[in-house]
């Protein structure tokens, strides 16, 4: 089945819909094949507006598996999960804020997300209450790949502009980005990290 899932507000779960349909269920946990993060624009605008805000950003592809409190056959889910946390090379924390951009980005490197090989989604126990947390898994190559432009990019960004014009805060977060990368790129290639 091809679907959408997007963090439930109210609930502090993922809801599952099917493509542009109702929600037909609610899960802790769930694994999406070829899965592509979007973020409509017409929502994303009116949350800018509104402060407030609305369903406009899912994970959107071939729902695999799942887990609920009432079907706990969903252990797949889980295997995918020890996966995706094991892997950094390949696998990435993803995360959205709607006041930091319009597209998902990688939690680490701050890097664009736009589609993947596959992506989890769990729910994390927190002080208050439940957090969600994504992750999405990449072919090798592929990662690199981006990875090193994702790396030329910010290092043309930092060369254009000179010290004076780029605040500090911009300035730290530019150079965050660069170590995370740097130190990602040589894992790839070197198998499963376990």
């Amino acid at each position: 089945m091809r679907g959408e899932v997007y963090w439930n507000l109210h609930r502090n779960i993922w809801s599952v819909r099917r493509a542009g349909g109702k929600v037909c269920m609610h899960v802790t946990h769930c694994t999406i094949y070829e899965p592509d993060f979007v973020v409509q624009k017409a929502g994303h605008k009116r949350v800018l507006l509104e402060r407030k805000k609305n369903v406009h950003a899912f994970v959107r592809g071939a729902y695999y598996a799942s887990y609920t409190a009432e079907d706990p056959g969903g252990s797949m889910c889980g295997s995918y999960l020890r996966y995706a946390r094991r892997n950094p090379a390949t696998c990435v924390q993803v995360t959205y804020n709607p006041y930091r951009g319009a597209f998902f980005t990688e939690k680490l490197t701050g890097m664009k997300v736009t589609e993947a090989q596959w992506a989890v989604m769990s729910v994390v126990p927190a002080l208050g209450q439940p957090k969600p947390e994504v992750w999405a898994c990449f072919d090798g190559e592929k990662r690199k790949e981006a990875l090193t432009q994702h790396l030329k990019d910010l290092n043309l960004l930092y060369n254009i502009q000179p010290m004076t014009e780029i605040g500090l805060a911009d300035q730290s977060t530019i150079w965050k980005q660069i170590v995370a990368t740097v130190l990602v790129l040589p894992m790839i290639g070197e198998g499963t990290i376990y």
